[in-house]
């Protein structure tokens, strides 16, 4: 039966031709294509539409390490006790869960790091085989996590490849610390509500934060309402000090801004500085 796809490459006085039913087959491949590549949504992109991986974000909430992060890791093995001491105290939360995950980190170590704001890293510490049995009762009763104390109570702790949140299996552990995108999602809006985040707007008060201490979270469970297309992110910004909040962060940047008078830029630096007198 002759085709009534027309074909471009023939003069109309010609009249028409038949095309075979792969040439068919082929144009309309093409023509899919071109709208596809003219009317994807979600961001995802033509590979992940074609059975590819989707497109993901350069940050995420997984403490996904940087790769000057990456070599440190490494370098750990090389390092003593008096330093990896030293590292747990890093004002960034990715460098001190390294410290918690390494293998030959000092028992007391770990007790400086089972006090961290961060659950994550609290979660580590839990899992580590040099964990002392007085850190570990001590978790089981002062951490503010419920399945942390849980677990902390039972003889060996089980919380390798399990949700920070909630304690569930974790199904993506190259993309999440949680069990799934509606955890990640509540955790986020917990750490808001908390001012363990701060979002832009409460950014825009102080005007200047220190760098590399932000991360873009999961905060709608998919995007644009639309079944597939993964989480909606966002950015945030956490504290890069040690044992504060990033509203607290805010909050004392905001008084070093708007009653001391210094430059945005030089109150991050001079809260660095108090931070590192106190000897915290």
């Amino acid at each position: 039966m002759p085709s009534s796809v027309p074909d471009l490459f023939v003069d109309a006085d010609e009249g028409p031709v038949a095309l075979t039913a792969i040439e068919i087959e082929t144009i309309n491949m093409a023509l899919a294509i071109e709208w596809l590549r003219d009317n994807l949504i979600c961001g995802v992109s033509l590979w992940a539409m074609m059975g590819g991986k989707p497109r993901e974000p350069e940050r995420d909430d997984v403490f996904k390490p940087t790769k000057r992060q990456l070599a440190l890791r490494d370098g750990l093995w090389l390092e003593d006790g008096a330093e990896l001491a030293l590292l747990a105290t890093s004002p960034h939360p990715t460098v001190r869960l390294l410290v918690a995950q390494h293998e030959p980190t000092p028992a007391a170590v770990l007790d400086l790091l089972a006090d961290d704001l961060w659950s994550e890293i609290r979660q580590a510490v839990l899992g580590h085989t040099s964990l002392t049995a007085s850190t570990q009762e001590r978790i089981a009763i002062d951490d503010p996590n419920p399945w942390l104390r849980e677990e902390a109570a039972e003889k060996v702790p089980m919380v390798g490849g399990r949700c920070t949140r909630c304690g569930k299996r974790v199904k993506r552990p190259d993309r999440f610390f949680t069990c799934s995108i509606r955890c990640s999602v509540e955790l986020t809006a917990e750490r808001l509500h908390d001012g363990f985040y701060i979002r832009k707007a409460d950014l825009t008060r102080v005007g200047a934060w220190k760098p590399g201490f932000r991360w873009s979270t999961a905060v709608t469970k998919e995007s644009g309402g639309i079944r597939g297309c993964g989480p909606g992110w966002a950015w945030i910004w956490f504290s890069f000090i040690p044992g504060l909040s990033a509203r607290q962060v805010a909050d004392a940047l905001t008084v070093l801004i708007h009653t001391d008078g210094l430059d945005p830029d030089d109150a991050v630096a001079q809260l660095e500085d108090i931070h590192s007198a106190a000897g915290r």
